[in-house]
C-alpha cells in the first residue's frame, strides 16, 4: 500500500517517532474504516479515522488543529505505520478484533445507562464519547459509584467554539470533594460531537497510576473512575439542560445582527464564545486635548488601535484577534456578544462615521491625500462630551492626566459643583492705580453643548447649564487654559457692579480690593423713564443716574466711569417698544406702532419698573387694554332646534365680528375706535370666537344677537361654555335635559327588550341606553366598538324595541354591510330576534327587483354596499325608520357610488358600525358624518380648510381638540380591556359566508356527483370505498375553502378568502394580533398571497417547518408587530404558547371539536391578559354548516366519525345514511 506520497517528509518523520514510542491505540476496523487515537504531546489526545479500500488509502481526518486546517498530520502519518506494520488489521483480524469484542462487551453496561437516561435529542452523543473511550467493565462500574458517592461534582460544563468558528467541542470540568489540586478542576475532558479528544486527571492516585504510562494523558483502552464519573455526571446534566447546537459563530452573529430575541445573548450553556465581551472606555488629557479610547477583551483587556475597523467588524460580525504568539486570542464582534458596555457601539459608529466625514471633507478642501480611518482615539468635546457622560450610567471610567500627571485614576460621574480659584489683584503703574489683573486656572473644565464638566481628582463632575453658559466665554478666552485679563480705571464701575457678582457665583473668588479701588468706583447707576402719549404714538426719554448726577442713555458724556455695559442692556431693552431716536429732543418713539404701543402696555411696562422708576403723563394713562370682555350667552331648545342668543357689554356689535376676526388670525390684541386695546387671548373672547367659527356665525347673526342652529351641535355648545367660567350661559329646561341625558346615558329610561335581557352584558345595555338617547333626539351616531364587543347584537336590541313599542305602524328597517357579512346578519337575528321578519336582498337582478318591492312585509331588510348601489333606484320611493350601515369605513371615500348610495336613502334614524372609523385619513370620518348628519361637519371643502389640514400638515392641537369636542358625543367606543370584567374569557363567534356563482356550482356539482355513487352502492360496496369517500369529502371541504385547491385554473369567487380578508384587515385596523388555522396547507399558501398582496407581514408553520424554528417564530410573534401568524391545524394546534394573539380565526371546521379547541387554546392559556375572541368561517348551506351541527349537538358523534385525526379507521362507525344526511 502506497500512502508516503501524500505527506511531507518532516511529518513523515515524526509520525514515525510517535508509532516507535507507541502513542498509537486501535479501537476498531468497519468495514475498512480504521478508528484510532494517538497521544500527542502533553497530554493531548487525537482521533484519527482512516478509509482504506484495495489497499489504497482512501481518505483521512484527525482532530487536531493541523488536520483541520486540511493538511495531512502526523498523527495519521504513526497510525498509516502501524497499519503497514500489521497488514492484519486491514481484514478485521488479529489484535483489532480481539479490541472490538472487548469494547463490545464492557459497552452493555454503559449502553444500559444511556438507555434508561433517554437523553432526546443532543448535539453532543455522549453515548458514542462514551464508546470511543472503551472502558471496561469494572472502570464503569466504579465510575458509576464514584458518580452515586456525590464525592465528585461538576464544577463546569460548556460548549466553546472551535478557532475555525465552524462546529463546537463540550469542555467538561469535575472536581473531587476536599481536592488541593487545580482550583477545584481535578479532572477533565475535551470532546467534539462523537469522540473523546482530551481528557486529564489530576488527583493523587491517578497521578501516580499512569505516571510509568507513556507519559500521556488518557489512551482509548485506559482511564480511571473519575473519567467515567464526569461523563455519568455530565449526562445526567445534559438530558434536561442540553449544551451545544450546530449554529456556527457566523451564523450566530448574522442572527444577533438582526436582533434575534431567541440569540440576543450567548450563554455559557449554549456556547460561551470564549466569554462575554466588554468595551472599555478610557479618557486621556494630553496636547490640551481630552481624547477617548477604548479597550475590548473577555478575561483579558486590548486596546483597539483602530476604530474604524472595530465599527468595519461590528457591521460584518466578524471576529478578530489581539495579541500576539500564544496568548493571542480571536474576539467576536457582532451585535449580541457584548455585556452590557454594549451600549458604546452606537456612539463609536456614529462619531467614527462623523470623524471619517471630516477628514474626507478636509482632503477634498484641500487637495491632500489624508488618510480617513480613525485611529485609536475620539476627540472628547461637545455633543460627544454630553453623550458619553451620559452613557457611562454612573460607572467609574479611567482617566490619566498626561498634562500633569500620568498617573491613572478611575473617576466616578456625578453631578456636582467645581468652584475654581480666581485671584484678583490691583495693578500699580509708577505708584498710580492702573486697575486690576485677574488670573484663574481653568484646568480640568471642559465644556459640552449643554454642560460643562470637570475632570479631575475630585471625579467627573457635571456643571450646571448655569455654571456652563457663565463659564463657556472664559475658556474661549484662555491660553491653554490659563484664564488672565486686565481691567482698567474707566471700566471699573462696570467690572464691580455688573460682572464681579457673577464671578463670584462660579468662583470661589480671592483678593481684597474693596478698600484700594473704592475711590475710583463711582455710585452704581439707576434709572429713570419718563412715557408720554400724544398724535397715537408713544414716546419714552431714559435717564441714568449717578447719585445727584443724571445723563441721557443715549448722551456721551466726560464722566470717566460709566457703566457702560449696564446702559447698553437697558438700551437694548428699550428697543423691543421704540424703534426710533430723535438726539434734539432725547425722546424714543413707537412710530406709531400699534403693535408696539400694545406691547409695551401688556408687556414693557412691568418690564421697565424692574429696571429703574416709571413717569407716566396724563394722555398716557388714558391708554388702556382690556384683559377681560363680558360675553352672555342664551341656549334653548325648540323644535329640534337651538335658539343662541349672544351679548356682549363692553364691545358693539358691530366690532365684535372684527375683534373674533383676529382671533382667526391670531392677532393678540384689537384696537376699539375709542383707543382702547382688547386683548385677543382672552379666555371668553377665545370661546366666543371658537364658537363664531365652528357654527358658521355670520356677521349678521352678530348683529341681530340671535340666531337658529341644528340641534346636534348642542352638546358641543355645553363642551365648549363648561370651558369658560366667566360666561354667562342661561341654558333652558329642554336643553339640560338633551345635554343630562347623554352624559348619564347608564341611567337612563330605555328598556332593553325582555328576550335580552338576560343576554345583554352591562356595557352591552349601556349602548343600546346610548343608541336609543341619540335616537330619541333625532341625531346619529358611530357605535364603534371594539372587535368582538357585539355591535351586531347592540344593534339588533334597538330595532327589536322599535318593533315591539311600534307593533304594526312600525317601518322597516334597512342594514347595508360588505357582502361578507350578509348571511351574519341573519344568522344574528335569528339567534337574538327569531320573531323579526328579515329580507336577505340578494340574488340576481330580478329577483332583487321584487323582494325590494315587498319590502312592507318585512322588518329587517339586509342588502351589500355593492347591491345598494346597483339596486338605488328601486330604493329612491322607499322610506325606512332606522338605517344602519355595517364597517361603515366602507363609505370611507365619499366620492364612491357606495357612499353616495347609502346618503340617498331616506331614513329617520342613521346609525354606523365600525371598529375603526379612521383608517388613513381624517375625510374618512367626515364621509361617515355626512351620512348620519350633513352638514354636521360642513362641507367637504369647509372641512379640509378648517380640520384636515391644520391637523394632517401642522398637528394644530386647538384645532384637534376643537374636532374631538364635536364628534366626541356621537361615537360610543369601548375597548376590550375596558369591559374586560364583563367578558367571558374566550368569545366565540360563527362567522357564515355565502357562495356563490361558480364556487356554487363547482360544491353543487360535487355533491351530486357524491350523492349518485352512494345511492348506487351496496353495503359491500360502500364499505370497500370508504377510503375514496374521505378523499371525496375532503375535495368538498376544499372547494368551500376555496376551489382553486381543487382546481387548478380557477379565478373565480371564493367567498370565504374573501370575508377572511376582511376580517384580517379589520382586526388589523384595530392593531389585534391573530391566529389563522387551516387543516389545508395549500389554503394557507393561497392566503399567504393575499396578504402579501394587501401589505400584512405574518409568520407560518406547517408540519415542514422544524423544531428549533417553530420555537423562535413563537418567541417573535410574542414580542413584536407582526399581527398575523398562518398555522396548519395538526402542525400548530398543540404544544405551541401563542399569547400575544387576541384573536383566532379557524378558516375551515375540523370534525373533532377538541382539535379546534386545542389550536383556540394556544392563545387562550395561562399568561393571555386579552380576552381571546375566536372566528369560525363557515360556508353557509354547505357541510361545513353540518360539521359545526354536529361539533355543537353531537359531540360523541363528530369523535365517532372521524376520530379527530382524519385516518382510514375513523370512517368505520359512517353508515351510508350518515353521509347521505352530511351531504344534504
Amino acid at each position: 500500500m502506497e500512502w508516503e506520497y501524500k505527506f511531507r517528509n518532516v511529518i513523515l518523520d515524526r509520525g514515525m517517532d510517535y508509532y516507535e514510542n507507541g502513542a498509537v491505540h486501535l479501537i476498531s476496523n468497519e468495514g475498512g474504516i480504521i478508528y484510532a487515537t494517538v497521544a500527542g504531546s502533553g497530554t493531548r489526545l487525537y482521533s484519527v479515522t482512516l478509509k482504506i479500500q484495495n489497499d489504497e488509502l482512501i481518505s483521512s481526518s484527525c482532530t487536531c488543529p493541523y488536520a483541520e486546517d486540511g493538511h495531512m498530520c502526523k498523527h495519521m502519518a504513526a497510525v498509516l505505520f502501524t497499519v503497514e506494520d500489521d497488514l492484519d488489521i486491514i481484514d478485521t483480524g488479529g489484535a483489532v478484533e480481539e479490541v472490538d469484542r472487548d469494547a463490545r462487551k464492557i459497552q452493555n453496561g454503559a449502553e444500559k445507562f444511556f438507555r434508561r437516561l433517554d437523553m432526546g435529542y443532543q448535539y453532543y452523543d455522549l453515548q458514542a464519547i462514551t464508546e470511543s473511550c472503551a472502558f471496561s467493565p469494572e472502570l464503569w462500574d466504579q465510575g458509576m459509584a464514584l458518580a452515586d458517592s456525590g464525592k465528585l461534582r461538576l464544577s463546569n460544563i460548556e460548549s466553546r467554539f472551535r478557532q475555525s468558528g465552524i462546529g463546537q467541542n463540550l469542555i467538561v470540568n469535575g472536581a473531587v470533594d476536599n481536592s488541593k489540586y487545580n482550583d477545584g478542576n481535578d479532572v477533565e475532558l475535551r470532546a467534539d460531537r462523537n469522540d473523546l479528544l482530551e481528557a486529564n486527571c489530576w488527583c493523587p492516585d491517578c497521578s501516580s497510576r499512569w505516571s510509568g504510562h507513556y507519559g500521556y494523558g488518557y489512551s482509548r483502552i485506559m482511564g480511571c473512575e473519575h473519567l467515567v464519573a464526569l461523563i455519568i455526571l455530565a449526562a445526567r446534566y445534559m438530558k434536561d439542560n442540553p449544551i451545544g447546537d450546530n449554529t456556527d459563530v457566523r451564523g450566530l452573529m448574522i442572527m444577533r445582527s438582526y436582533g434575534s430575541a431567541a440569540v440576543a445573548r450567548a450563554e455559557d450553556r449554549q456556547g460561551r464564545l470564549a466569554g462575554d465581551v466588554t468595551l472599555e472606555p478610557r479618557i486621556e488629557y494630553k496636547k490640551g486635548n481630552l481624547e477617548l479610547t477604548f479597550r475590548i477583551g473577555i478575561d483579558k483587556m486590548f486596546v483597539i488601535k483602530n476604530l474604524s475597523e472595530f465599527v468595519r467588524l461590528v457591521k460584518e460580525s466578524g471576529i478578530a484577534e489581539y495579541g500576539s504568539g500564544a496568548s493571542a486570542v480571536e474576539i467576536p464582534h457582532g451585535r449580541g456578544c457584548f455585556d452590557d458596555s454594549e451600549r458604546y457601539i452606537d456612539y463609536i459608529e456614529r462619531y467614527v462615521a462623523e470623524e471619517e466625514m471630516f477628514r474626507e471633507k478636509a482632503g477634498e478642501k484641500y487637495r491632500a491625500n489624508i488618510k480617513t480611518d480613525v485611529g485609536k482615539s475620539l476627540d472628547l468635546f461637545g455633543s460627544r462630551l454630553d453623550e458619553f457622560y451620559e452613557l457611562l450610567e454612573g460607572n467609574k471610567v479611567e482617566f490619566t492626566d498626561k498634562e500633569r500627571y500620568s498617573k491613572k485614576q478611575a473617576i466616578q460621574p456625578v453631578d456636582g459643583r467645581y468652584e475654581p480659584v480666581m485671584e484678583i489683584r490691583i495693578d500699580k503703574g509708577s505708584d498710580e492705580f492702573d486697575g486690576l489683573t485677574v488670573e484663574s486656572d481653568l484646568s480640568g473644565i471642559f465644556t459640552g453643548t449643554r454642560h460643562a464638566y470637570y475632570i479631575g481628582s475630585e471625579g467627573f463632575l457635571r456643571e450646571s447649564e448655569e455654571f456652563s453658559r457663565d463659564i463657556r466665554p472664559l475658556l474661549e478666552n484662555a491660553r491653554g487654559k490659563i484664564l488672565r485679563f486686565s481691567i482698567g480705571r474707566s471700566k471699573m464701575s462696570d467690572f464691580y457692579y455688573t460682572m464681579l457678582p457673577k464671578l463670584k457665583d462660579t468662583f470661589d473668588v480671592r483678593g481684597e480690593i474693596e478698600d484700594e479701588i473704592e475711590a475710583f468706583i463711582p455710585p452704581e447707576a439707576s434709572f429713570e423713564f419718563y412715557l408720554d402719549a400724544e398724535n397715537d404714538d408713544v414716546t419714552c426719554k431714559a435717564l441714568s443716574i449717578y447719585g445727584d448726577k443724571k445723563y441721557l442713555i443715549s448722551e456721551s458724556t466726560d464722566m470717566v466711569s460709566r457703566e457702560d455695559v449696564k446702559e447698553a442692556l437697558v438700551l437694548q431693552t428699550l428697543m423691543n417698544w421704540f424703534t426710533s431716536y430723535d438726539e434734539e429732543t432725547g425722546l424714543y418713539y413707537c412710530d406709531s406702532d400699534e403693535g408696539k404701543i400694545y406691547d409695551l402696555l401688556e408687556n414693557g411696562l412691568d418690564r421697565l419698573l424692574d429696571i429703574g422708576e416709571v413717569n407716566t403723563t396724563d394722555r398716557f394713562k388714558h391708554l388702556k387694554v382690556r384683559s377681560k370682555t363680558k360675553v352672555s350667552i342664551g341656549v334653548s331648545l325648540d323644535n329640534g332646534l337651538l335658539d343662541l342668543s349672544i351679548a356682549t357689554t363692553d364691545v358693539e356689535p358691530e366690532e365684535l365680528m372684527e375683534i373674533l376676526s383676529g382671533y382667526k388670525t391670531r392677532r393678540k390684541y384689537y384696537r376699539l375706535k375709542n383707543g382702547d386695546f382688547i386683548n385677543t387671548e382672552d379666555p371668553n373672547l377665545k370661546t366666543l370666537g371658537e364658537m363664531v367659527s365652528v357654527l358658521n356665525i355670520s356677521a349678521e347673526d352678530l348683529k341681530k344677537g340671535s340666531l337658529k342652529i341644528p340641534a346636534y351641535r348642542a352638546l358641543y355648545l355645553d363642551s365648549l361654555l363648561a370651558e369658560s367660567d366667566d360666561i354667562y350661559a342661561d341654558r333652558d329646561r329642554h336643553y339640560r335635559e338633551l345635554v343630562k341625558s347623554f352624559k348619564t346615558v347608564s341611567e337612563s329610561d330605555f328598556e332593553e327588550p325582555a328576550s335580552l335581557k338576560n343576554v345583554l352584558r352591562n356595557y352591552q345595555k349601556t349602548g343600546f341606553r346610548w343608541l336609543s338617547t341619540v335616537e330619541a333626539y333625532g341625531l346619529g351616531g358611530i357605535l364603534a366598538d371594539d372587535m368582538g364587543l357585539g355591535k351586531t347584537v347592540q344593534m339588533i336590541s334597538v330595532i327589536l324595541s322599535y318593533k315591539e313599542k311600534a307593533g304594526d305602524e312600525s317601518q322597516p328597517s334597512l342594514i347595508v354591510t360588505p357582502a361578507s357579512l350578509i348571511y351574519n346578519w341573519e344568522e344574528e337575528f335569528r339567534r337574538f330576534a327569531p320573531n323579526l321578519k328579515i329580507l336577505l336582498v340578494a340574488g340576481g337582478q330580478g329577483e332583487r327587483r321584487k323582494l325590494i318591492d315587498k319590502y312592507r312585509d318585512y322588518d329587517v331588510l339586509v342588502t351589500s354596499y355593492d347591491l345598494l348601489k346597483r339596486d338605488i333606484a328601486k330604493y329612491k320611493d322607499k322610506t325606512f325608520h332606522y338605517q344602519v350601515i355595517d364597517e361603515g369605513q366602507f363609505i370611507k371615500n365619499h366620492s364612491t357610488a357606495a357612499a353616495k348610495s347609502v346618503k340617498v336613502i331616506n331614513s329617520s334614524v342613521r346609525f354606523a358600525l365600525t371598529g375603526t372609523p379612521i383608517e388613513n385619513r381624517l375625510s374618512e370620518l367626515w364621509s361617515i358624518f355626512d351620512y348620519l348628519m350633513p352638514g354636521f361637519l360642513y362641507t367637504y371643502e369647509q372641512f379640509r380648510k378648517n380640520f384636515e389640514t391644520p391637523i394632517v400638515k401642522s398637528r394644530d392641537e386647538e384645532t384637534i381638540a376643537r374636532l374631538q369636542k364635536m364628534v366626541a358625543p356621537f361615537i360610543l367606543r369601548r375597548l376590550k380591556k375596558e369591559v374586560l370584567r364583563e367578558l367571558p374569557d374566550k368569545i366565540e363567534k360563527v362567522r357564515p359566508e355565502q357562495m356563490e356563482g361558480r364556487q356554487r356550482e363547482l360544491y353543487d356539482a360535487q355533491v351530486l356527483h357524491m350523492k349518485k355513487t352512494l345511492q348506487t352502492q351496496d353495503e359491500g360496496d360502500f364499505n370497500k370505498s370508504k377510503i375514496q369517500i374521505l378523499s371525496e369529502l375532503t375535495r368538498l371541504r376544499q372547494i368551500c375553502c376555496d376551489p382553486s385547491l381543487c382546481f387548478e385554473d380557477y379565478d373565480g369567487p371564493s367567498a370565504k378568502r374573501e370575508g377572511c380578508m376582511e376580517l384580517i384587515e379589520s382586526a388589523v385596523e384595530g392593531e389585534h394580533k391573530m391566529l389563522l388555522f387551516s387543516q389545508f396547507t395549500s389554503m394557507l399558501d393561497v392566503l399567504k398571497k393575499d396578504l402579501d398582496k394587501a401589505g400584512i407581514r405574518y409568520h407560518v408553520i406547517t408540519g415542514a417547518t422544524p423544531k428549533e424554528q417553530r420555537l423562535r417564530l413563537v418567541n417573535e410573534f410574542n414580542h413584536d408587530d407582526v399581527p398575523v401568524f398562518l398555522i396548519s391545524l395538526k402542525a400548530g394546534g398543540t404544544g405551541l404558547n401563542l399569547i400575544g394573539a387576541d384573536i383566532v380565526i379557524h378558516y375551515d371546521p375540523w370534525w373533532n371539536l377538541a382539535v379546534q379547541n386545542q389550536a383556540t387554546d394556544r392563545a387562550h392559556r395561562i399568561g393571555q391578559t386579552k380576552v381571546v375572541t375566536e372566528y369560525k368561517l363557515i360556508a353557509k348551506n354547505t357541510i361545513e354548516e353540518k360539521i359545526v351541527e354536529l361539533q355543537e349537538k353531537k359531540r360523541d358523534l363528530a369523535d365517532q366519525i372521524i376520530s379527530g385525526e382524519g385516518s382510514e379507521a375513523s370512517l368505520a362507525s359512517m353508515s351510508k345514511d350518515d353521509l347521505l344526511e352530511l351531504l344534504g
